[in-house]
């Protein structure tokens, strides 16, 4: 049995601020009005949905199986070049799409088709206008890393309980021409849908910097990952002459306040050291027009709680992480510049001090008891190598110990 697994229910947080968009705030299986807009993509004859709705797809208390057929062909080609989409048929929640596209994906999580490999798949790669239910794209993260496979799931939800948008996770067991790759974390792709999700009614452009890119630097490290409607090629300029300046307002002036206040409140909470504040990294920007706005989104929180890597496989290793944000001076260029800045220091303090209350009205911890048990019996069956039942068992039982403990851990330092 896990230990410490609480099976109670766990509550529906409530709002932190006027927004209820459910990318920013819970319950994961909240989805948007209109999945699929058509502004969004600039077709008009996308046809009706087929299959699971995003709230099916991100319900992380549920373990569909998810099936892939590649041929030989796209086995091949895969082994050449794995970032080059090929074909494949899925079969996922009772339906079956013929010719999705597959690649591999990742860094240090990356893994070739016979050990346990990360995936995304395109719906339209090769049969246009094809979706799978409401969303054209999936990313199947295998957990390599992490040996609870939940710390994406859980810091993800901290940073919507904060106030910040951030991606919805479901889960997937996943099968590659009958050989079966175990539990995938599914991540809610940072496209169109999600901006229609975490800023609606909005005509702005989210961007992906690249590794170290930051608002100081060329401004031509910011890719354009799904562009708005009211676009403009040049449009981070001003914001990028602010960040030049020493002066904190005329640069704080094109920041959302709140949500970026709820962003860097969470990645000290989850001590997300791999992220914007503390390694120019794993997140992504938004750039409202309107009032020439911008705010970020996570990415990559699969080194948070407990995290340790590479992962102990000693039984009884210290529910503590190698990684720590409290304390540490940040470089990410708002957070530095926001914590020189007395008065935005004492709103990031009080973002913080509200976090830690939520998360324990909340009851993150007794979430992550409900996520265990969810995945308990496909845990003894993985396929990531040096990953064992007992090892799940204890990290699920250290991320409980730790939620628990670090609200208070919070209050001590800020205090």
């Amino acid at each position: 049995m896990i230990p410490l697994i609480l099976l109670l229910a766990c509550p529906e947080p409530g709002p932190t601020s006027a927004r209820t968009d459910s990318a920013t705030t819970p319950p994961d299986s909240a989805s948007p009005a209109d999945p699929f807009p058509v502004e969004a993509v600039g077709e008009s004859a996308w046809p009706p949905p087929v299959g699971p709705t995003a709230a099916e797809l991100y319900d992380p208390l549920a373990l569909p199986p998810l099936t892939l057929e590649l041929p030989q062909a796209s086995l091949d080609a895969l082994a050449l070049d794995p970032d080059t989409y090929v074909p494949a048929d899925l079969t996922f929640h009772g339906e079956t799409w013929r010719d999705v596209g597959v690649r591999l994906k990742g860094n240090s999580s990356f893994q070739p088709l016979v050990a346990k490999p990360a995936l995304k798949i395109k719906a339209h790669a090769f049969v246009p206008h094809q979706r799978i239910g409401d969303v054209e794209r999936l990313t199947l993260n295998n957990n390599v890393n992490e040996p609870s496979m939940m710390a994406e799931t859980l810091a993800y939800r901290t940073y919507r309980f904060a106030g910040s948008p951030a991606p919805r996770t479901g889960y997937a067991q996943v099968t590659l021409n009958g050989v079966s790759l175990g539990v995938y974390t599914l991540v809610e792709a940072m496209d169109d849908e999600f901006v229609d999700v975490a800023w609606p009614d909005s005509r702005g452009t989210l961007y992906e910097p690249a590794r170290g890119c930051d608002l100081d630097e060329e401004i031509s490290c910011y890719s354009v990952d799904q562009e708005g409607a009211d676009h403009e090629p040049d449009e981070l300029e001003p914001v990028h002459q602010a960040a030049l300046g020493d002066a904190f307002d005329p640069l704080w002036a094109h920041v959302d306040d709140a949500r970026v206040l709820a962003f860097l409140a969470a990645e000290r909470f989850t001590a997300h050291e791999d992220s914007y504040s503390y390694n120019d990294n794993n997140h992504h920007l938004f750039f409202e027009p309107d009032g020439e706005r911008i705010s970020l989104s996570p990415w990559g929180a699969d080194s948070t709680f407990v995290y340790r890597h590479p992962a102990d496989l000693a039984p009884g290793y210290p529910c503590d992480s190698e990684l720590e944000t409290l304390g540490k001076t940040p470089f990410g260029l708002l957070a530095w510049r926001c914590e020189a800045d007395a008065a935005c220091d004492e709103a990031l303090r009080d973002a913080q001090l509200a976090l830690a209350d939520q998360i324990e009205a909340w009851d993150l911890a007794d979430f992550a008891g409900q996520v265990g048990a969810v995945l308990l019996d496909a845990a003894g069956t993985e396929r990531r190598q040096g990953h064992s039942l007992r090892q799940f068992e204890e990290r699920v039982a250290c991320h409980q110990e730790w939620i628990l403990a670090r609200p208070q851990v919070v209050r001590n330092y800020l205090e």
